[in-house]
């Protein structure tokens, strides 16, 4: 006796050998393409156009759409019909989905009890075939864009450190525009590496004992030609002493030269690291002082307006001070700013600071 085909089967609308599909797995590749529509080369609008035919699609009824144009477009957010023609037109170009047309053009399907259906229209099998490409580049396109964020991200904090902690503004400021702009992995990777690079070329640079020559402007004058002749260092918390008071009430010296620099040299043993040799007397010391602050980015600017506002003495010690702590401050120019000229100048005192360290 012959078989014939089930009703369900007759209306499958595939031909003879193809697996039937599911709308379940049609959707599941439609999400996976969604992620990676720039890969296919496809616009979200004829997303939009072909979300609408998956949505014809029924349980054991194939997988041809042979809804009309207009038909379509009321479920496709309002496009129009020649918008789903064009549409169309690119998904086929894409290779996600074929037209099957009949000989007037018409989609339309046609039950035959001895067979599958003939049913002609738009053919949505394609998308389901190249399911496993879809979720492939849909994966690659996720890491591509978690490689962007951890590279944009580590960027930016090589920036900082350049900029900051190595001292080079003008440098770090010319990579900046690149977290403007929409670059591979690749390419911020290269500028990652470059950064890194540039920042250990500092660091080497700024572990050298050697120290640079002072700038002209901020040479010290010799204060003594006897290194060993008694220097007033004392400097009252409130107001500086006139340099004319050169002893205490009792005929006392306040400080002796070899006395401030042995606490210095207690105080701030990373900054005194950086010396050649061990300053032997205070127009050494400022010498070095000044170095220092070409180091740690403070200019001449900020140098000449603390010196104008607080002093050379106070203004050589908060530089040993602020770089003795160049690890913990962030923005060292700032910094130096403030504690000098800024908000915080009236509460901070260099001499105290130093005696509380090494008393």
């Amino acid at each position: 006796m012959e078989q014939f085909a089930s009703p369900r089967a007759s209306r499958a609308g595939v031909r003879a050998g193809v697996p039937a599909r599911t709308p379940e797995e049609f959707w599941k590749v439609f999400r996976s393409l969604v992620e990676a529509r720039v890969h296919f080369g496809v616009s979200s609008q004829a997303l939009a156009t072909l979300r609408a035919l998956v949505s014809f699609l029924r349980e054991g009824e194939g997988q041809v759409v042979y809804a009309s144009n207009r038909t379509i477009s009321s479920r496709a957010e309002g496009l129009s019909e020649r918008t789903i023609r064009r549409h169309v037109g690119s998904l086929v170009a894409a290779g996600l989905v074929q037209r099957n047309d009949s000989a007037n053009g018409k989609r339309f399907r046609i039950d035959c009890p001895e067979g599958p259906a003939e049913a002609f229209g738009i053919d949505l099998s394609p998308l389901v075939k190249r399911a496993g490409e879809i979720a492939e580049a849909a994966a690659s396109l996720a890491r591509e864009r978690q490689r962007i964020t951890f590279y944009r991200k580590r960027l930016s904090r090589l920036i900082y450190d350049l900029g900051c902690a190595a001292g080079q503004l003008e440098e770090a400021e010319a990579y900046r525009p690149a977290l403007r702009r929409k670059l591979s992995s690749t390419q911020l990777e290269q500028l990652c590496n470059e950064l890194t690079a540039r920042l250990a070329e500092h660091q080497q640079v700024s572990d050298e004992p050697e120290i640079s020559p002072l700038p002209s402007s901020f040479t010290s004058p010799v204060l003594s030609a006897n290194d060993s002749q008694s220097v007033r260092h004392k400097i009252n918390s409130e107001h500086e002493i006139p340099d004319s008071e050169e002893t205490r009430e009792d005929g006392s010296e306040s400080h002796d030269a070899s006395g401030l620099l042995r606490k210095i040299q207690r105080a701030c043993p990373n900054a005194m690291a950086y010396a050649s040799a061990p300053p032997s007397s205070w127009a050494a010391l400022e010498s070095h002082a000044w170095t220092l602050a070409g180091w740690c980015g403070i200019g001449q600017d900020l140098i000449a307006g603390a010196v104008k506002r607080r002093g050379r003495e106070q203004t050589a010690l908060t530089v040993l001070l602020v770089a003795e702590r160049l690890e913990k401050i962030r923005n060292l120019p700032a910094y130096f700013n403030s504690v000098t000229v800024g908000k915080k100048a009236a509460d901070f005192n260099p001499v105290k600071l130093l005696e509380a360290a090494a008393p």
